[in-house]
């Protein structure tokens, strides 16, 4: 017999024992009691229960996340296009301009003459800092953040000779990929860029 059982034999015998009792001594009969008994478990049973699902109800931080994240996978697009200029529109109030206004601005052109402005993350900084992307005709998978008519960058493919390539930057030394063209993190050497055509058919846009 389980540990579990053993305890449900244990409470059965435990109620048998003051059903007996109360019988003998009151003279209300044990199955009175005993339906009673059942009413009064299944009332505390709700009672427990009510509180534990109004917990599940209530949204916390950890299921809210869940949640944007699986909505910014539904919103996630392919875009193909040119890097082209943007030109700044921000200003501190007092008609001056700010350091980030005299930084170069990027958006992306889709040949539908869609264009986004490309806002500057970990992942998009290769589009900033290396200007070879910048003349190549780029598939970014990204997410649209349509208030702003921008883009948040999420992963850059070019498209060279009619195939998909994946673009990435590689340090010798280390053996490490990156997505900044910058110096390489642990050894301080210079990367350098990869374009490596893609084979995996999931990993290509649709």
């Amino acid at each position: 017999m389980s540990a579990k059982a053993d305890l449900e034999f244990l409470d059965l015998e435990i109620m048998r024992f003051f059903v007996e009792k109360l019988d003998s001594r009151t003279g209300i009969s044990a199955d009175c009691f005993s339906k009673q008994a059942g009413i009064l478990f299944l009332l505390t049973a709700l009672l427990i229960a009510l509180p534990t699902r109004a917990a599940e109800l209530v949204e916390t931080p950890r299921s809210i996340e869940h949640r944007n994240s699986l909505s910014v996978l539904e919103t996630l697009r392919w875009l193909r296009g040119r890097i082209v200029s943007a030109p700044s529109s921000k200003s501190d109030g007092q008609n001056h301009t700010t350091s980030q206004d005299r930084q170069p601005q990027w958006a992306f052109r889709m040949a539908d003459g869609k264009t986004y402005r490309v806002l500057r993350t970990q992942l998009s900084e290769s589009i900033f800092l290396d200007g070879r992307l910048r003349e190549k005709e780029l598939i970014l998978k990204a997410l649209p953040v349509e208030r702003d008519s921008a883009i948040e960058v999420r992963v850059i493919h070019s498209m060279k000779e009619g195939v998909e390539h994946e673009l990435y930057y590689y340090c010798d030394i280390c053996s490490i990929k990156s997505a900044s063209p910058e110096i390489c993190a642990c050894c301080r050497e210079p990367v350098r860029l990869v374009e490596k055509p893609i084979t995996d058919k999931s990993e290509v846009s649709p």
